[in-house]
């Protein structure tokens, strides 16, 4: 009977005791998004979306392109510049085993923003899910609204850069 116990109960409470009593509070915000041409022209033509690795798995190779951008160190680099995330996530009151390390590297930075942001493309209609954690519901509102509208920006840049090589 002992050995039951101790697998199965004792974890059980310290993880209850954890969440009941020292866990920080979580906030989740969402954002969907879709991303069309006005000319329902993706702004990356077959060849070139095969060469950057990123196949050509929906209808919609931009929707792909943003997913790459969200997941991406200059996003990072972006919202760190922007809204100084590693500052919010690192917080002395956030607790021990959410807190990303104040002395953390750039690789672990990234897979922290990674596991507290998610990007998810809809197949079907190609709409892109953007949901990301904060310790305060402002914050986690803000982060997901700068990474949209960086987002918004990137495409309308490539879609700018792709112009403007065309009339060339």
């Amino acid at each position: 009977k002992k050995p039951w116990f101790i697998f199965v109960i004792l974890p059980w409470l310290a993880v209850t005791l954890y969440f009941a009593l020292l866990a920080s509070e979580r906030y989740q915000s969402v954002a969907k998004v879709i991303v069309k041409q006005p000319d329902g022209m993706a702004t990356m033509s077959p060849e070139m979306s095969l060469l950057s690795g990123l196949g050509m798995g929906s209808q919609e190779p931009d929707a792909e392109l943003v997913k790459a951008y969200i997941q991406s160190n200059d996003m990072l680099d972006y919202l760190q510049d922007t809204l100084k995330l590693s500052k919010h996530y690192s917080a002395a009151d956030v607790d021990l085993l959410s807190r990303l390390e104040r002395d953390h590297t750039k690789e672990e930075f990234l897979e922290y923003y990674l596991k507290y942001s998610t990007v998810e493309i809809d197949p079907n209609s190609s709409i892109i899910t953007i949901a990301n954690q904060g310790f305060s519901p402002e914050f986690s509102y803000q982060i997901t609204k700068a990474i949209w509208q960086r987002s918004e920006w990137f495409i309308n840049e490539i879609g700018h850069k792709l112009a403007q090589e065309q009339l060339e």
